[in-house]
């Protein structure tokens, strides 16, 4: 089965085992327009086109220190209003540090936050690649979560319909760019202490390809289960809302 297919199934089989959806769907969601499929309609027959300008931080902040600078999410949301836009994609990446189209050395290297996961790892399990302490896979970071949810709430009232980003695949080393984003990656084997291999070692002799494209391959089950998990806190955080669209991963 194609790996997009799959997720959007995930998705769906979460909401039907959470509520009747066609019940909890109230007049006015975006649904196919009639006269017109290629756009949404809004509920009153008019075809909605949603445009928009994009930024690459508007979910998690990032920039060359640690912690990365705080975005002026408001000032953002004026923007597009000033500029008569209705949608933005939340961005979101799935990495602490570094970026595929910079060489892993300062004072390019980006950090990134806040991630899905807490690092409360104990100091006897080492530090993760980027330094600092290893990500626990059980425990969610609550931030994370909130800070999406504040910033849907914020572009709602603004009416701004919101692509919500669930994975993306700039998160890993991509083949000809000297950056190594996978380095940074929670799912890295030697960045949590749960015994989590995002790229395990295969073949004969067993060699890891250094990439972590496999995390998002549905090959290794452990990695399949924490998915599914995300997407239900996904869905759990933000299943009130009217203006999001679900993303499933960026390229």
């Amino acid at each position: 089965m194609n790996r997009k297919i799959a997720i959007f199934l995930w998705i769906l089989l979460v909401a039907t085992q959470t509520q009747d959806l066609q019940a909890a769907c109230p007049t006015g969601l975006p649904t196919c327009n009639v006269t017109n499929p290629r756009y949404f309609d809004a509920g009153d027959g008019k075809a909605l086109y949603l445009t928009g300008s994009h930024i690459w931080h508007n979910f998690q902040d990032w920039g060359t220190t640690t912690p990365p600078p705080a975005l002026d999410y408001p000032g953002f949301l004026d923007f597009l209003e000033d500029n008569g836009h209705n949608f933005m994609r939340g961005w979101t990446w799935e990495h602490a540090r570094w970026i595929p189209w910079s060489a892993n050395s300062e004072p390019s290297s980006l950090y990134i936050a806040p991630l899905p996961f807490l690092r409360t790892c104990a100091p006897a399990t080492g530090s993760a690649l980027d330094g600092e302490p290893k990500f626990n896979l059980d425990s969610w970071n609550q931030e994370y979560f909130d800070d999406i949810r504040d910033r849907v709430a914020a572009a709602d009232a603004s009416g701004i319909h919101v692509s919500v980003m669930l994975f993306q695949g700039w998160s890993f080393k991509r083949p000809g760019l000297p950056g190594d984003p996978w380095q940074g990656h929670p799912l890295h084997h030697l960045n949590n202490c749960n015994g989590i291999d995002g790229d395990p070692p295969t073949g004969t002799p067993a060699t890891r390809t250094g990439t972590g494209h496999r995390v998002h391959s549905l090959q290794l089950p452990e990695i399949t289960t924490l998915q599914k998990s995300f997407i239900v806190k996904m869905i759990e955080t933000l299943n009130d809302f009217d203006n999001i669209i679900w993303e499933i991963t960026n390229e």
